[in-house]
C-alpha cells in the first residue's frame, strides 16, 4: 500500500525557542486533523466545537484513530526546518490534504507554491480515482467539495484560526508538498 508523504519547509528566527517550535509542529498537525474530522465520512458524528471552546478541544487527546494520525518520518531543525510526515493513502487522506491548501491561502505562501501544491493534490486525486474506479472505493473529494465539509462541520473557523497562528508564528512556512511514496 502507498503512503502520502507530506514536506514542510519553514524559516524560523534565530535560535528560536523550544516553545515557538513545540507549537509550530503542534499547529501543522493540528491543520491536517480538522481536514481529516471535516472531510472523512467516518468521523462524521464529531463536530469541531467553535471558538473559544476549540482551544480547549485542542488539548485533549485526538480524536481521530492511530492509523488516520499523521507519522513523523522526518524532522531537521536546521535552517530550513525541514518536517516529513507520512498517512497511508486513502480517499478520506487525500482529501483532508485540502485542508493544507486553505492553510497555504491563509499564510501568504508565495502564489507559486499554493498553486503547486493544489496541482500536487489534484494528481493524487485522480492518481488514486483512476486505481479505485475498477475496486469501487471512494473517490477523494474536490477541493470545493472538500472545503464546503469542512465548513459543514464546524471546522472552517479553526482551519482558519490555527492557520492565522501560524502565519504569526516564528518560524514561518515557506512551502509545502506531497507526493506518493511506498509505503
Amino acid at each position: 500500500m502507498n503512503a502520502i508523504e507530506i514536506t514542510i519547509i519553514g524559516r524560523e528566527r534565530p535560535d528560536p525557542l523550544l516553545v515557538e517550535v513545540l507549537a509550530y509542529l503542534d499547529n501543522v498537525n493540528l491543520i491536517y486533523e480538522i481536514g481529516r474530522l471535516g472531510t472523512d465520512d467516518s468521523y462524521a458524528q464529531i463536530d469541531l466545537p467553535p471558538p473559544p471552546l476549540f482551544w480547549s478541544y485542542r488539548r485533549q487527546p485526538s480524536a481521530l484513530a492511530d492509523a488516520d494520525r499523521l507519522i513523523l518520518d522526518y524532522l531537521s531543525h536546521e535552517s530550513p526546518t525541514k518536517l516529513i510526515a507520512k498517512i497511508t493513502c486513502t480517499a478520506a487522506a487525500i482529501s483532508a490534504m485540502w485542508a493544507l491548501v486553505q492553510m497555504a491561502d491563509y499564510i501568504e505562501m508565495k502564489p507559486q507554491n499554493r498553486e503547486k501544491l493544489r496541482l500536487e493534490i489534484e494528481n493524487l486525486r485522480m492518481e488514486h480515482e483512476r486505481l479505485e474506479k475498477e475496486r469501487g472505493y471512494p473517490f477523494p473529494l474536490t477541493e470545493h467539495q472538500a472545503a464546503q465539509k469542512i465548513a459543514e462541520r464546524h471546522g472552517h473557523v479553526p482551519l482558519k484560526r490555527t492557520s492565522e497562528w501560524l502565519a504569526r508564528s516564528p518560524v514561518r512556512i515557506e512551502e509545502v508538498g506531497v507526493r506518493l511514496v511506498d509505503k
